[in-house]
């Protein structure tokens, strides 16, 4: 679970990389006029005062350091895709590196899942023992503290007998509600006609 949240991470952080750019139609965070902030979603002209004053950013995640920007409003302007930040380099090297990273937590994940296969395998081996009857062997599985079972008790059997009548009884009582109306109205029928 921890590798893949790990994993998880890492991928945020690649996608990060791709806002980190700048383009021509981007407004960039680091240089832009309060009238150009004013155009990202969420910000007024005093939330855009706050971005300048709060400059130099790093990245677009730097604007929850910002006073008066949230989650919510930062993760609306990274969907927007007006804001950005000019002169964050994506260097190839760590690039690299990161996806190694990757592919190593990958293939650890990998080793403890089997791992993990191989133990619970060796546990249910270890709960299952030969005995001899009448010259064969049978088979049986000895219930471990480790490896509990879903076990039936006479109470829970008498539990479901009681729901099975509650329900047979329910059952019983709307059919018997529905015959009298059939009856009512084949009665009301008759006296019709008369």
């Amino acid at each position: 679970m921890k590798k893949l949240i790990l994993i998880m991470l890492m991928l945020f952080i690649s996608i990060n990389y791709i806002y980190g750019l700048c383009e021509s139609s981007q407004i960039d965070i680091n240089s832009a006029s309060l009238e150009e902030l004013d155009e990202l979603y969420g910000i007024g002209p005093a939330k855009a005062q706050a971005i300048i004053d709060s400059r130099p950013f790093q990245s677009v995640d730097d604007l929850i350091d910002v006073s008066g920007i949230g989650e919510i409003t930062l993760d609306k302007i990274k969907t927007q895709g007006l804001a950005c930040v000019e002169g964050e380099e994506q260097n190839i090297e760590e690039e690299e590196s990161a996806q190694e990273e990757e592919k190593e937590v990958e293939e650890e994940e990998i080793k403890e899942v089997e791992e993990d296969v191989k133990e619970e395998t060796q546990i249910s081996e270890n709960n299952i023992e030969n005995v001899p009857v009448t010259g064969e062997e049978v088979k049986t599985i000895v219930l471990n503290p480790e490896s509990p079972k879903d076990i039936k008790s006479e109470t829970d059997k008498e539990q479901l007998s009681k729901n099975k009548f509650t329900i047979y009884g329910l059952i019983v009582f709307c059919i018997l509600i529905v015959s009298l109306f059939v009856l009512k109205k084949r009665k009301n029928e008759k006296t019709e006609f008369k």
